[in-house]
């Protein structure tokens, strides 16, 4: 961690060191906050945790509820892949992957109805070179979260239909909805930034998917060509990003509920 220091927040690297050198001192030998007096205090001491987003969860529901949310935001999550069915299925990816020397599991929710969703979309992989590999760029596979991929099953989109995603780079909503909409039909995926909206052509065209279009539009201004257009619409707007702390732990000590609001 020191090392890093110095490449990262010189002038901040004796402290850390310092911080760690007493951290192994006093071997994991803390006072804790009182649970039953400080209970907001105590679970945002014990799990790393703004004590702003740890009153509001034992507000909203409950101590072990809170407690539960924070331990599952601590965890290591693994690393999904969404098969792109327009070029192969779960079956010959695994074997590919595996050739390749990669570990590769059914991706499962531990939900009878989320995992029959997922049937042959999503893959738990493990071992470096992924997005490296010869499969990745040849579009076989791309990169995303259960959460993302149960979302668009749940939308349904069907081949033929119109989809509208209003806020959608990276797009990876978008890419799954064409792929389940067997890239026929058509995916309009705007993004407020130029350079977001390169991202998912190039995205678009790796995984082979011709019915995407991507454009540069702000969704808080009324589009009149959009009127009517979709049979569906996604519309993934920016949000307090406490679902994905897992991801982004540093989201659970910058957010406050001030920038919530």
């Amino acid at each position: 961690s020191v090392n890093i220091a110095k490449k990262v927040c010189r002038g901040l690297d004796g402290f850390i060191n310092g911080v760690l050198r007493s951290y192994e001192r006093r071997n994991g030998d803390f006072e804790m906050p009182d649970k039953s007096a400080e209970p907001s205090r105590y679970l945002a001491v014990k799990y790393s945790y703004n004590e702003d987003i740890a009153e509001m969860w034992l507000n909203m529901y409950g101590f072990q509820k809170a407690e539960s949310m924070m331990i599952a935001g601590n965890q290591a999550p693994p690393l999904t892949i969404r098969v792109n069915r327009l070029k192969t299925d779960d079956g010959a990816l695994r074997e590919m992957l595996e050739k390749r020397g990669f570990n590769v599991q059914a991706a499962r929710t531990g939900s009878d109805g989320y995992d029959h969703a997922l049937d042959g979309m999503a893959l738990n992989v493990s071992g470096s070179g992924l997005i490296a590999s010869d499969l990745y760029k040849n579009g076989y596979f791309s990169v995303q979260d259960i959460s993302s991929m149960l979302m668009v099953s749940a939308l349904d989109p069907q081949p033929g239909d119109t989809l509208l995603d209003l806020c959608a780079a990276p797009g990876g909503k978008s890419m799954c909805a064409a792929e389940m909409m067997n890239d026929k039909g058509k995916v309009i995926s705007c993004d407020i930034y130029e350079h977001k909206v390169e991202l998912m052509e190039k995205a678009a065209e790796r995984l082979g998917i011709k019915c995407l279009k991507a454009e540069k539009n702000d969704a808080l201004e009324y589009n009149s060509r959009f009127e009517g257009i979709a049979d569906c619409v996604i519309a993934d707007v920016p949000c307090s990003g406490l679902g994905v702390v897992r991801r982004k732990p540093e989201i659970k000590l910058h957010t406050s509920l001030e920038n919530i609001k």
